[in-house]
């Protein structure tokens, strides 16, 4: 099987897709001003791409390489996850202080969730019940339920947070304090801090790796 990355290109307003296989670039896709976030859906099918200085989503049709919807959103939309079913796409809009929810079905927002100080980076469970988000000028990491689109729970970390990844099992979230040299460790069963732990400079959580993969 031949995978493909899509990589957004915030200099050039656009996006280029690498064959994993061949290491090259296989198409170059235009999309909005500044694009920054991207994810693609569960089946493969379609690509989200934030563009920040635009405020839209590009959706990229991954069979053809083109967009073919263009969804408004809140004020410099940065991070972008898609639910695990594959029916929702959650977007952080960071100077506009929310996140939207988009109904991949029909490429519209359905609900838009007011947060607090600048949301960046967010991520999903792998059950897809909630959304944890980095609010980078609050210091908290605000919970979103899928079910009914609000904030359950906001926890304090009383530092600059900027991105989150989940653990695959869910019981863990992990959030990078880019200007604390630090991430923080959320226990997702009762959403209270467990540990903070100290890195390098200007840390930005990206994914996990099974220790398998490591070579020590």
């Amino acid at each position: 099987m031949t995978y493909y990355a899509y990589t957004s290109n915030f200099g050039s307003n656009d996006v280029s897709v690498v064959n994993t296989v061949a290491d090259t670039v296989i198409a170059t896709i235009p999309v909005g001003n500044n694009p920054t976030g991207s994810a693609v859906t569960p089946d493969g099918s379609k690509t989200y791409i934030t563009n920040t200085a635009d405020s839209t989503v590009s959706v990229i049709d991954n069979a053809t390489a083109t967009v073919f919807a263009t969804i408004m959103v809140g004020v410099a939309p940065e991070g972008v996850a898609i639910t695990p079913d594959g029916t929702r796409a959650y977007v952080a809009n960071t100077l506009g202080n929310s996140v939207s929810a988009i109904s991949t079905a029909s490429n519209t927002v359905i609900a838009t969730i007011t947060c607090s100080g600048k949301p960046s980076g967010l991520a999903i469970t792998p059950d897809g019940t909630r959304v944890y988000v980095a609010n980078n000028a609050s210091g908290s990491v605000a919970v979103i339920s899928t079910a009914s689109n609000s904030i359950i729970t906001n926890i304090s970390l009383g530092t600059d947070p900027y991105g989150v990844v989940i653990t695959p099992d869910g019981t863990r979230a992990y959030v990078a304090n880019i200007s604390f040299n630090s991430v923080s460790v959320i226990d997702t069963a009762t959403n209270t801090v467990l540990t903070t732990v100290g890195v390098g400079t200007i840390p930005r959580v990206r994914l996990f790796r099974p220790m398998g993969l490591w070579s020590m």
